[in-house]
């Protein structure tokens, strides 16, 4: 999202509010889910881009450039359509309980002219 988004499913917060736009999030919503009943998956954003200035610390400020309420009507300078809220695709994706690749991190060996992937994982403890 743009900028502040909370994940509901069957009406509970499945997380933390996600702060901050142009980065992917995720959630593990197993454990909120119905077996065998249909199930509500809510995202719910917000983009306060036209209030920001307004009686607010620094640290609550949210970064804009040409991207704000007033853009909308009055598209200073951009040639494109102003948008806000949801800007990506949203989706479920099932992972193995088992465990799973969650990042690949090139990391470059220069002395043997070469590169290495690095591989993180999330490993579920078997001895639960």
């Amino acid at each position: 999202s743009d900028w502040y988004t909370k994940v509901y499913v069957n009406s509970v917060a499945v997380g933390p509010p996600h702060v901050g736009g142009y980065d992917s999030f995720s959630y593990d919503i197993t454990g909120f889910l119905k077996p065998g009943e249909d199930n509500v998956l809510v995202v719910g954003v917000y983009d306060d881009t036209g209030t920001i200035a307004k009686n607010k610390p620094v640290k609550e400020l949210q970064l804009t450039g040409k991207q704000n309420a007033d853009s909308f009507d009055n598209p200073f300078g951009i040639f494109y359509t102003s948008t806000s809220g949801i800007w990506q695709t949203v989706w479920c994706e099932f992972v193995p309980a088992a465990g799973y690749i969650t990042k690949l991190l090139p990391v470059a060996d220069i002395k043997n002219n070469r590169v290495l992937i690095k591989p993180e994982a999330n490993v579920l403890d078997r001895t639960e």
